[in-house]
């Protein structure tokens, strides 16, 4: 069995490099797993890590999991991240790329944060996609 929120992040990156509004903006190969401050191209969304909850009084098979987006610019505002975001919004509130072995019950943004990088160089978006998904045996 794959890990749910692994499938998830697959499905995410399948949607988001399939939509013009936002390859636009991110070219595909910058749309990648990865962890830590990117060095570039810029920009770039990082798919860093994920979580998985179990929700065992539903069946041993329902997760929610938590994958988080991380949008980088080089940039001296936080312009071009939130009109990443917005991309991000408008691309997953559609149904997300099926995967085998899953099935997709519910998907939601619960949170965005935009904020600038300690050093001042780079903005950041931090967005964070719920899912509740069932695995198939």
């Amino acid at each position: 069995m794959i890990s749910p929120a692994l499938a998830i992040q697959r499905s995410i990156r399948a949607r988001l490099i399939a939509d013009p509004a936002v390859t636009n903006l991110v070219a595909p190969d910058r749309i990648v797993s990865s962890s830590g401050l990117p060095e570039g191209p810029f920009p770039c969304i990082l798919f860093d890590g994920g979580q998985e909850v179990a929700l065992g009084e539903v069946t041993r098979r329902h997760f929610e999991t938590y994958t988080d987006l991380h949008i980088w610019c080089d940039e001296p505002g936080t312009a071009m991240v939130r009109e990443i975001g917005g991309a991000l919004f408008g691309c997953l509130v559609e149904e997300l790329t099926p995967v085998p072995g899953i099935v997709l019950h519910d998907a939601r943004f619960s949170g965005a944060k935009y904020l600038r990088d300690p050093g001042g160089r780079l903005s950041h978006g931090i967005l964070t996609l719920k899912c509740i998904v069932e695995t198939q045996l």
